[in-house]
């Protein structure tokens, strides 16, 4: 899936996880590209706790 969302986009829109891959690996700024990765982790955690806490009810 990268790789068909990467060649039909062609630097028109820049998502989240190809300016992580192209900050790591293309221009070779394995520190800024490692920091992205681990806010957008970050981000992730966030979210998936804040759904768990909204939608799943224990049940009686």
């Amino acid at each position: 899936m990268f790789d068909i969302i990467y060649i039909i986009m062609q630097y028109s829109i820049r998502v989240v996880g190809i300016y992580t891959y192209e900050t790591g690996m293309k221009f070779l700024r394995f520190g800024k590209g490692s920091a992205l990765s681990f806010l957008v982790a970050i981000f992730i955690l966030g979210f998936t706790l804040l759904y768990i806490k909204l939608f799943y009810k224990e049940e009686v």
